[in-house]
């Protein structure tokens, strides 16, 4: 189908339809307008109409601009300027037309070149000329650096922030829609400045053009005056120069508004409020001057002073230095009440603080931060605000909430062991909360169902808190919440455990691959002889003698020893004795996992086959 037929097609559409489409039309109609009046003679009055028009145009994006919150609010601003420049560009070539052929170009230019420059010729190009520099040199040429800076450093960012958004889905922090947002939202931000950076172009040249314009009109109006009207130099120059300047400050007033409405957008740093929304500009910089009410008093102090200088007008000096004082007495006061309902909240802990030795640079902060920010993200946990201070001593120490714990690292890796170890502590009943509230948008249904109405929110929280403890991610939440559902209400907590473990057997079969553990099989006598000694189902405390528990480790230590001194062993039985044969060999070998049979079944079932490579002796019971 050719474009014009479906144009065509496009009409008969319903009224609906239409008119969510009335944008299009206008849009195509007003370019339409500007390819129009380039070629096509304008009355004196439709010329005065789009002059005015121009003019509130820009005054309406220049408010637009002030009032944005964020710079993608108003992502259409490039082409914004690029039509409003063409507009202007039609413009001039219109004016100038009525302006050479008849004289006259209308009410509006011919007040502008009366009342606002007060009929002087000179007067009014010094203006025209401040307003053309002012517009190139200063803001069209500081808004194209920022312009030009902004879009370097967005598409530098990219890489970073799009790990940024991928660690964050994968923590559970966000979910599937807000991370499709958030990358759009990415590349959106990054077209954005790079087209800003060409917009600001635009700016330029319309500056540059205006002078070139004004040449044009004023030589080509005494041309004509001389040789066509038969008037003098003088009298072709008093009218046609008057003219010019008129038509000149219509047009370049407002290319200046949409030069400064462009450099406000593209200098826009907004910061955020608690809810995460952008602080309007004019309350963040009034806000940001009222910070310092002393400044506002040594100002005051200033004006005073200048105030009693002889042959300087006392009465500004002294009414400004009075508005001063006032200020700062009123931002001391404000100040003083904001500091006494945040004092409780500055006296509260951080919820984790290091302490590093001085020999500690930044490289070694900055680094600490990145690793347990991750280390963090790994368990899907949410990063606290990490504060980092200096020790008296040599060696790190770590404070959570509050309390410094009694255990002293003499390296980063330490350290982050260290942490590690306090994980399940920093998950409070707090964090889960905050974790339910980000998933509820994904998964209402599930979370309503199983947390608090199944199981409660600190059975839940101590549930977590175990899976943590074991070296596992909480991320998929969702996968948690339906093991909740899938088990009777009351269940005892080993065997919640236990499902949830099985559930995250993916993870579990992961983590040995990456360890290089060497898994060792539990016999199968030795596993019915830990299933028949256990007290009661979903408990893992054990009916057995100390002599058959001693007998069982024995037989494990048999097969660890005969290994290689470097391997790491992990120990494979069934999910009911898990954490009961843990408890068995936690006081005589060290660093050996203990994994269920279920875990390593699911984890083949998603397709990651964690190879047995021996088997424990049988032992006689």
């Amino acid at each position: 189908m050719s474009e014009s037929s479906r144009f065509v097609s496009s009409l008969s559409r319903p009224a609906s339809t239409l008119g969510a489409r009335v944008p299009e039309f206008v849009l195509v109609g007003m370019i339409l307008c500007v390819v129009a009046i380039l070629v096509l003679p304008l009355s004196a009055w439709m010329l005065d109409l789009l002059l005015a028009s121009n003019l509130c145009l820009a005054v309406v994006i220049l408010l637009v601009a002030l009032a944005v919150e964020r710079p993608l609010s108003i992502s259409t601003f490039p082409a914004m300027l690029l039509i409003t420049t063409l507009t202007r560009l039609g413009l001039n070539v219109s004016s100038t037309r009525l302006i050479l052929r008849d004289g006259y170009a209308g009410d509006v230019i011919s007040a502008f070149s009366s009342w606002v420059v007060g009929g002087s010729l000179i007067v009014g190009v010094v203006i025209f000329l401040i307003l053309t520099v002012v517009q190139f040199v200063v803001i069209a040429k500081g808004g194209e650096r920022v312009a030009e800076v902004a879009a370097r450093f967005t598409l530098d960012a990219m890489p970073g922030r799009q790990m940024a958004i991928d660690a964050d889905q994968r923590a559970g922090s966000s979910s599937r829609e807000q991370t499709h947002r958030a990358r759009e939202q990415l590349q959106q931000e990054s077209r954005f400045y790079g087209a800003m950076d060409g917009a600001m172009k635009f700016v330029k040249g319309d500056a540059i053009a205006g002078l070139f314009i004004l040449g044009v009109d004023l030589l080509g109006g005494i041309a004509v005056g001389i040789l066509e009207r038969g008037t003098s130099p003088l009298e072709a120059l008093e009218i046609y120069g008057r003219l010019t300047i008129g038509d000149g400050l219509i047009t370049q007033i407002p290319a200046l508004l949409l030069a400064t409405s462009a450099a406000f957008v593209v200098t826009r740093v907004a910061s955020s409020t608690e809810d995460g929304t952008a602080t309007p500009l004019a309350q963040e910089l009034f806000g940001q001057l009222g910070e310092q009410p002393r400044v506002f008093a040594a100002a005051a102090m200033f004006m005073a002073g200048l105030a009693l200088l002889p042959g300087l007008p006392g009465i500004p000096f002294i009414l400004l230095a009075l508005l001063l004082t006032g200020l700062s007495m009123r931002k001391s006061k404000r100040g003083a009440v904001e500091r006494s309902a945040t004092s409780a909240e500055e006296v509260l802990p951080a919820k984790l603080a290091v302490y590093l030795p001085p020999s500690a640079g930044a490289e070694t902060r900055a680094a600490l931060v990145v690793q347990v920010d991750a280390l963090f993200r790994s368990r899907g946990l949410e990063p606290p605000d990490l504060q980092l201070a200096e020790a008296d001593g040599e060696g790190f120490t770590v404070e959570l909430d509050g309390l410094l714990v009694e255990r002293t690292s003499s390296s980063t890796e330490e350290l982050l062991a260290l942490i590690e170890d306090l994980l399940p502590h920093v998950l409070t009943m707090r964090e889960v909360t905050q974790l339910l509230t980000r998933w509820r948008d994904r998964e209402p249904a599930l979370i309503d169902a199983a947390v608090p109405r199944h199981l409660s929110l600190y059975e839940f929280t101590m549930a977590l808190r175990r899976l943590v403890a074991d070296g596992l991610s909480i991320q998929a939440l969702d996968t948690l919440l339906e093991v909740v559902l899938s088990l009777p209400q009351g269940s005892d907590e080993e065997r919640l455990h236990q499902e949830m473990r099985v559930a995250l057997g993916y993870q579990v079969g992961r983590r040995l691959i990456s360890e290089e553990r060497t898994l060792l099989l539990l016999a199968e006598d030795v596993r019915r002889v830990l299933e028949g000694a256990l007290v009661s189902e979903g408990t893992s405390r054990l009916n057995l003698s100390a002599a058959i528990q001693n007998e069982i480790i024995d037989a494990i230590l048999v097969d660890v020893r005969a290994l290689d001194a470097s391997a790491r062993v992990a120990v494979v039985t069934s999910k009911n004795t898990r954490a009961a044969v843990e408890r068995m060999l936690a006081s005589r070998v060290a660093d050996v996992l203990v994994v269920a049979i279920e875990e390593m079944s699911r984890a083949e079932a998603l397709g990651l086959r964690v190879p047995i490579r021996k088997t424990t002796s049988m032992i006689r019971t």
